[in-house]
């Protein structure tokens, strides 16, 4: 044996420290992997307790239909949203209201301009117009925000702010 270290181009306690050195890297990975180990087993028997293989087959596909019922939801949910966003466009979410004393004379603002448009800027103006001996009221078609016939002041004050061109 100590004629193979004579042939060796380099001193023999080299070689010694090397695989020193080599034993010492090999314990501590060795070490790292059982507790790796360890750890993965703990985890193991927490997620297999009280388990079967066929009770945890049956518990896979409850949840697997759990899911399957959730995307079917979900698909209902995204067809009901189109249709509430569908009917919601075509809904009065803009309104603007200005009330006003149309006869001199009258005590308070009996009187009002009511415009309600939809998402598009389409809608009404209604006109209510308040004195001692009649009421009337008045309709206006509004088409993208504009009006084909005249609007009085209050009712264009009314249109602009449910267009949100004016504050109230």
């Amino acid at each position: 044996m100590t004629e193979i270290f004579n042939y060796l181009p380099f001193d023999k306690d080299y070689l010694i420290l090397g695989m020193a050195i080599l034993l010492i890297v090999l314990f501590i990975v060795s070490i790292v992997q059982m507790i790796l180990t360890i750890k993965m087993r703990k985890r193991y028997k927490k997620f297999m307790k009280g388990k079967d293989g066929v009770s945890l087959e049956g518990s896979f596909l409850k949840a697997y239909d759990e899911i399957k019922a959730l995307k079917h939801e979900d698909e209902e949910n995204k067809e009901s949203i189109k249709l509430i966003n569908k009917h919601l466009y075509h809904s009065y979410q803009r309104t603007g209201i200005v009330k006003y004393n149309a006869f001199q004379g009258m005590g308070g603002k009996s009187s009002f301009a009511l415009a309600l448009l939809t998402q598009g800027k389409n809608g009404i103006v209604i006109n209510s117009i308040h004195g001692r001996e009649m009421s009337s009221v008045y309709i206006k078609e509004i088409r993208k925000g504009e009006c084909d016939t005249a609007l009085s002041p209050e009712e264009t004050e009314a249109l602009d702010i449910a267009l949100g061109t004016k504050k109230e």
